[in-house]
Formats: C-alpha cells, structure tokens, sequence
C-alpha cells in the first residue's frame, strides 16, 4: 500500500480540504469559521492543521509579507478532484489571481454575512445555460438571508487607481447579466446581485455616491463593499 493510500483523513479533514479547494486558498482564521469546528479550540484547530501539512495534504505560502495562507498540495487536490477541484487547481497563479481569492474568501467567509463562493457545478444547478471554468468562478451565494440570493463578484485590482474605471466595469457587468435571459428569473425575483470589491473605503464611498447620482437605478443592485487587507496585496510596501 502506498502512503497516499495508507493516510486516514477523517471527516473534519475532509472540510478543510474542500473549504480550500473552494477558495483556493484559505487562512488561519478562517477555518474556525466552518461549522465543523465551532466548538474546536485553537489548540486543537492548529494540531489538525500542522497535521495536515505533515502528511502533504496542505502547505503554507506568502499571502503578503508577515502574512501566510494555506494551498492545497497536488496530494490534497488529488483526494478533493472529482467534487471541488480541478487539475489546474495548483498551478502558480498571478497576484492579481491571489488578489481575487483572497478578496472572495474575505467576502463570503470573513464578514457577518455568511456565503459561499460557487463552484462551476453549483452555479449550474442554480442557473441553467450557465456554465464556465471551476478554477475561478466569479459568483457567490447567500447562505442566511430569505429568500437565497446569488452574486457575481467584481474584484478592483487598481488601488488608488481611477475609479470611474472600475464603476464602468461594474455596470457592464450589469446589463451583462441583465441581457442574459438565464438570468432573468433570479433577477425579476430580486435575488440576484452584483458586488463590487475595493481596497479603500474613501474609494468605495465615492463609488457609492456616483450609483446614487445616476439619474434611473440599475436593473440589478450593486453593493460595493471595502476590504482595506487588499491593499497589502495591491500596493505592498516598500521592504
């Protein structure tokens, strides 16, 4: 029996290794999170997690300087494939790759709101005629809100960047989607969405100013929401 074979990988295990499949990467934090390990200590959750990277299944890697994340190994892929994995899924990916991770796992596990990022196989059981690659779906779903909506993500990689840019890309995703007709039941029910994602608040503020000023409201609701850690991955300091 090979060593692959021969590790057991018990039932929390397996969360933790399809939770990074998800989102392609995850950190520290997060993982307490999963309603399998609310009642785990820290103790307890840092054991299982050094376990893990132990026998191969995860390692950790540079989020940003002082900052470290947890990737699946080709091991771990290979025991979540076939579910929330793809071949691709440990690839090198570019930091504006990372940024847009990152920002999705923030988004959808790191708030007060619960979601859930989709994987290709979800977003087609919810929608059909949709379809795309796993590695990156842009779309998430609520997990506590009535009823159950769903949302395309839009990352701004550009930092102090103009934001009048970012504001036009967002709107095109809105009559992208708005055009689509396999979206037109979620959106003539209201449960769909776009959100739009920045590093500065003073940036998501003005964002929200200009939706308010336009003269007709968008067919779908845009959120724009601040994640400031993105800004360590956008614009990093100098070392």
């Amino acid at each position: 029996m090979n060593a692959l074979a021969s590790t057991k990988l018990t039932a929390t295990d397996r969360v933790i290794l399809r939770h990074i499949a998800r989102y392609r990467l995850t950190v520290r934090e997060a993982v307490p999170r999963l309603p399998e390990f609310f009642q785990d200590t820290p103790a307890e959750l840092d054991a299982q997690l050094r376990r893990l990277e132990d026998a191969g299944f995860i390692a950790t890697t540079w989020l940003y300087a002082k900052r470290r994340c947890f990737i699946l190994t080709p091991k771990g892929a290979l025991r979540v494939r076939g579910s929330l994995s793809d071949r691709n899924a440990q690839a090198p990916f570019s930091e504006a790759t990372k940024i847009r991770r990152f920002a999705a796992l923030t988004f959808c596990h790191l708030t007060s709101i619960r979601r859930q990022r989709l994987t290709a196989a979800e977003l087609a059981e919810h929608v059909r005629g949709v379809s795309g690659s796993d590695a990156d779906t842009p779309y998430y779903i609520t997990l506590d809100e009535a009823p159950t909506r769903l949302g395309f993500l839009r990352v701004d990689l550009g930092g102090q960047g103009r934001w009048d840019r970012i504001l036009a890309k967002c709107q095109q995703d809105v009559r992208d989607h708005a055009d689509d007709p396999n979206w037109l039941p979620w959106i003539a029910s209201n449960r769909f969405e776009v959100t739009l994602v920045t590093a500065l608040p003073h940036k998501a503020e003005r964002l929200h100013h200009a939706l308010s000023q336009q003269e007709h409201p968008p067919p779908i609701p845009i959120r724009i929401t601040a994640i400031p850690e993105l800004l360590y991955l956008i614009a990093p300091p100098p070392a």
